[in-house]
């Protein structure tokens, strides 16, 4: 972690010196900062701060000079940016609306009868193929499917849609993909682990008493060759 990120404020922090900033304000000049920071629009803060429509756009000019409302806007503004920013609960709630995303959102079924329309024909001097279109009595039903932008809006799923174009045949969508959300998902919860297998010679299974008599045996082999190395040297001892 770097020196700027482990002094990086908190929330607590920062909404603590928005409070005391705005505190330090009266009346209509805590209002014009609130509204402010709504839009960032001067002028029309301004008018909704209760000053006219006509000097408007001066007092917004004037307001931004005074240094109490400049400090109130720029620790409210510090607290926005932090809000902005995804936590991990964040993340992982969106990952979540991903992985359970499904077309059932953006669709709209329902079973229609209606009476169609049969070809008869209808021969003219002028064209022997002619036909003319009459209703048939008998009513048929059919299954009707749709996408149905303004239902996934009402249930808050539009955030899940990737692609959206026109297509020959109507709209075509595209949402964004719930098996990579799931993958991340099962990562982080780590119930995915990479295993790795590791075969003796030729790729057959290592056999464990095997290979520790080899160890050993590597082992006696040092062991001889130190004391062989070992007993060339001169004895040593007094004078």
């Amino acid at each position: 972690m770097t020196d700027q990120a482990a002094k990086a404020p908190d929330r607590a922090t920062l909404q603590a010196a928005f409070d005391i900033a705005l505190a330090a304000l009266r009346g209509q000049y805590q209002c014009f900062v609130i509204e402010y920071l709504k839009d960032g629009n001067g002028q029309a803060a301004a008018v909704r701060a209760g000053y006219s429509e006509k000097t408007a756009r001066n007092q917004a000019s004037r307001l931004l000079t005074i240094v109490n409302i400049k400090t109130a806007i720029e620790a409210g503004q510090q607290l926005a940016a932090y809000d902005a920013v995804m936590d991990a609960r964040e993340v992982l709630t969106r990952l979540s609306d991903v992985a359970r995303g499904s077309m059932e959102d953006f669709m709209h079924i329902e079973r229609v009868r209606y009476h169609p329309r049969l070809p008869v024909p209808d021969p003219t001097d002028d064209d022997p193929k002619a036909v003319r279109w009459v209703k048939d009595p008998v009513e048929v039903e059919r299954l009707v499917i749709g996408i149905d932008l303004e239902q996934a809006r009402d249930r808050g799923k539009l955030h899940l849609l990737k692609k959206y174009k026109e297509g020959q045949w109507g709209p075509e969508i595209e949402l964004y993909d719930p098996l990579t959300a799931l993958q991340l998902l099962g990562r982080h919860h780590k119930l995915f682990v990479d295993r790795a297998e590791l075969t003796g010679q030729d790729g057959n299974p290592i056999e464990v008493s095997d290979a520790r008599d080899r160890l050993l045996d590597r082992l006696a082999r040092r062991a001889a060759d130190a004391d062989e190395s070992g007993s060339g040297d001169p004895a040593g001892g007094s004078g």
